[in-house]
């Protein structure tokens, strides 16, 4: 049953990914036998700065040896009794997860920092300063499993143990247990150019003792990419029907925009027409308010000639009146002279009158004494 399981796990890995892909998902169990692999790496980009890197599930007792290099160059052990560089070893007593879970075990050091430290799930749990000017020597034997001289063998699993050609940081390992062993499926190594030695190369080196391939975890990373995938499928579902109702609401909003939009087009030829007339009426009104503007005009310049005759007129008047009251004066003088030349007169008559009637007198006694 596991082994109808495994292939259909490589069946759907194959799938999901390349071969590539299939070999960094592959874990190698080992037990505590004589179970190791012996490569020699080009170590030429590795001598002043490396980091290691390697998902571990321990499974043993004892030390534990990830791996060794060079007798005594470089140690790597999953419970912390002896992780080293150049000889000098350090032993932690804490910092490890409980046996049987996959951590993430990480060593950097770097010939410019002069400190090789270790990681547990992204936390220093041990540091230490080597020799200045020492770099790490070539030439030697990398060997997973097992220390050099075939002791202190390994018990558990490992998978995806990569040598880079630089100093992580701690945030750069951090983020390597943030993404998970899963990441693997999906993604590229994020420090893909500085990977000198790879564990898929690694994965297919001849091996010593029973260590054997195992799909443990890989099968659980599938299964949930094919959840992930299926979550997808079942988004992209979703989306393909929101899409097609936004399609269909798109359709009806353009039907409902066209009809209004012919609805508006005729609204907008009658106004356009009543425009027209507007502007015809607006032209003939135009016309005869110029005609108006050219009549008062023509009526303001009447109006100009009307006022200078008017003052002209004004001007004779006011003289004729002149002269009227002189005229006046000189009549009321003339009246007042043949009032009194009237008066005269009268006495003169009256004086005339007692004359004749004194003649008459005289005339009768002439008469008289003429008799």
């Amino acid at each position: 049953m596991i082994l109808l399981f495994s292939i259909l796990s490589l069946l759907i890995m194959s799938s999901l990914g390349t071969t590539e892909t299939l070999l960094k998902m592959t874990a190698i169990k080992f037990t505590v036998n004589d179970d190791n692999i012996e490569y020699y790496p080009d170590w030429s980009r590795l001598t002043t700065a490396f980091s290691a890197c390697v998902w571990v599930k321990d499974l043993g007792s004892g030390y534990n040896t990830i791996f060794s290099y060079h007798t005594n160059e470089l140690v790597m052990m999953a419970n912390g009794y002896f992780t080293g560089i150049f000889s000098a070893y350090q032993h932690f007593n804490s910092g490890f997860p409980t046996k049987g879970t996959w951590f993430l075990a990480c060593m950097t050091w770097s010939l410019s920092s002069r400190e090789q430290r270790y990681y547990v799930n992204g936390k220093v749990i041990g540091s230490q300063q080597t020799p200045s000017g020492r770099s790490l020597r070539t030439g030697g034997k990398l060997k997973l499993g097992m220390w050099y001289a075939s002791v202190f063998r390994f018990g558990g699993e490992m998978m995806y143990l990569n040598f880079y050609s630089k100093e992580l940081t701690s945030s750069e390992i951090a983020r390597m247990v943030q993404k998970g062993m899963c990441a693997l499926v999906a993604e590229e190594d994020e420090h893909e150019a500085s990977r000198v030695i790879k564990w898929e190369d690694l994965i297919q080196l001849e091996r010593s003792g029973k260590a054997t391939n195992t799909y443990e975890y890989a099968n659980e990373c599938l299964v949930n990419a094919i959840n992930k995938q299926n979550e997808v499928i079942e988004e992209l579902k979703d989306s393909r029907q929101k899409l097609e109702n936004i399609r269909l609401e798109k359709e009806e909003m353009e039907e409902k925009l066209s009809t209004k939009m012919n609805a508006t087009l005729a609204e907008l030829e009658v106004t356009r027409e009543e425009k027209n007339e507007m502007e015809t009426e607006l032209e003939d009104v135009n016309t005869r308010l110029n005609s108006t503007i050219s009549e008062l005009e023509e009526t303001q310049k009447n109006k100009h000639t009307m006022e200078t005759e008017l003052e002209d007129v004004n001007t004779r008047l006011n003289s004729t009146i002149s002269e009227l009251e002189e005229t006046q004066k000189n009549k009321d003088t003339m009246e007042t002279e043949l009032e009194d030349v009237n008066t005269r007169l009268n006495s003169t008559i009256s004086e005339l009158e007692e004359t004749q009637k004194n003649k008459d007198t005289m005339e009768t006694e002439l008469e008289d004494v003429n008799t």
